[in-house]
């Protein structure tokens, strides 16, 4: 309530803050109001607040995330100050989440003053602002951005298409599902399984975990649907998992061979998916868990179709190597996800896979995360793999074979996604061995899965 002329300390109490919107000024409620023998000339003072960048971060966050060094920047243009008062503070709270709460002090007319962005929505669906300047105790100016009512969202992690190969005595394959909303209220949760099986509600929160058993063979598009508080529904995703029998061949021969060798031409012979192995990486998240006990913990998972690792700081005390210190509880995740081999593969066939990375929670002072997913085809020999013959990579259309994400860097992203091609080769022998290898790594902790192809 500065600068004021008045005639009476009382009209003090007639002034409120003006707070929707982009205000500009105060409003001085006189009706009503009785002052005896007063005279009072009131001169509001002018008060204003800009994003200077809404326009740049919000289409950022439309196209692509933001990162730790996208900062929104912000200028308010106060009263002046007269002596003996204190400075101005603000209060800025972004996307009504507490962990982006940030007080500026001292904050002046006419200069600006940027925060660091919410990073720990990867990407948010848009960027809300709510600031509030105090001069002392007393707010003397509210700004809140004004934006469209933000649209649910919902995703079922993992890959959009899920393989099961059966065996003859078990035609059946369990499959668990994870749907997040975002932004989070309490939503209801249909799930449609696609097989004939009654639809399954899961209510009340912003995730659903549920899983459902499938008989096989067959093709199943399995349906989320997102309703909110008022059952209107308001999003969806699917997934499709397809179960698919191990013996399903192409036609074979009718009479005995007579030659082991296989022609390129030769149609009815074809890599035939023998076995499924999965590498950790346990090893060396026990050795590095308990190189750094006390001070970090790293965790990491693989099932086909799926990696996850996350990393926590979980030191009492000050790292002193990182600055600024790093915070007991930072951390961060990253999922990869990626489109598994069909069962049969011709020879001289371009196969084509879908690989997507993105951090699932940054939230770290200091240190920065890189995560890496390729693609190979490894030859084998005498039943193990044969390093010294050159892997095939599956390639993007680009020429790059990696999908690589980057926290420290402005060029890399948070997430990616590339479609990656390669020719699988022909088998030159009955019983000739491949394997279609998937890895991810996060530096320490390798991790992949290899899907190995027999020569039939």
């Amino acid at each position: 309530a500065h600068p004021i002329n008045y005639a009476n300390s009382s009209l003090m109490d007639a002034l409120i803050p003006y707070k929707t919107g982009d205000t500009c000024g105060l409003v001085a409620i006189l009706n009503n109001t009785t002052f005896e023998d007063t005279t009072a000339k009131i001169t509001l003072a002018s008060t204003e607040l800009k994003w200077d960048n809404q326009e740049e971060i919000e289409k950022k966050v439309s196209n692509t995330t933001l990162r730790r060094n996208d900062k929104l920047k912000f200028t308010p243009i106060l009263p002046k100050l007269k002596a003996g008062d204190p400075p101005f503070t603000a209060v800025v709270l972004l996307n009504d989440n507490y962990d982006y709460l940030t007080k500026i002090e001292n904050v002046k007319s006419g200069k600006s003053f940027e925060v660091a962005s919410p990073m720990q929505d990867i990407p948010p669906q848009e960027v809300t602002v709510n600031i509030k300047i105090f001069l002392g105790d007393k707010l003397v100016h509210e700004y809140q951005s004004v934006q469209g009512e933000t649209k649910a969202t919902v995703r079922i992690s993992g890959p959009e298409v899920v393989r099961y190969v059966l065996e003859p005595d078990n035609l059946k394959a369990n499959h668990s599902f994870l749907a997040e909303a975002s932004p989070k209220a309490g939503y209801d949760f249909i799930w449609v399984y696609g097989d004939g099986a009654p639809s399954q509600k899961d209510s009340g929160g912003s995730s659903s975990n549920v899983s459902h058993e499938f008989s096989g063979p067959g093709d199943y598009t399995t349906t989320v649907t997102l309703y909110n508080e008022k059952g209107e529904p308001v999003a969806t995703d699917t997934v499709r998992i397809i179960l698919e029998m191990r013996q399903d061949l192409p036609p074979q021969p009718t009479e005995p061979e007579t030659n082991e060798d296989a022609s390129p031409a030769d149609s009815s012979h074809a890599w035939v998916l023998v076995d499924t192995v999965i590498h950790d990486a346990k090893e060396d998240f026990e050795s590095v868990n308990k190189r750094y006990a006390g001070i970090y913990e790293n965790s990491g998972a693989v099932s086909p179709g799926v990696f996850t690792w996350t990393n926590t700081y979980v030191g009492n005390t000050i790292d002193n190597y990182a600055k600024p210190p790093m915070v007991h509880g930072e951390g961060g995740a990253c999922e990869g996800s990626y489109t598994q081999p069909p069962a049969v593969i011709k020879g001289g066939e371009e196969l084509s896979m879908t690989d997507s990375l993105s951090f699932t929670s940054v939230n770290y002072s200091y240190f920065s995360l890189q995560c890496k997913m390729a693609s190979q085809i490894i030859r084998y020999e005498k039943g193990q793999p044969d390093y010294s013959r050159s892997p095939i990579n599956f390639e993007h259309k680009d020429g790059e074979s990696l999908v690589y994400i980057d926290t420290s860097s402005t060029n890399i992203p948070f997430s990616d996604k590339k479609t990656v091609s390669a020719v699988v080769p022909e088998g030159t022998e009955i019983g000739d061995q491949i394997s279609i290898r998937v890895s991810f790594s996060t530096g320490s902790f390798p991790m992949y899965v290899d899907y190995i192809y027999q020569w039939k």
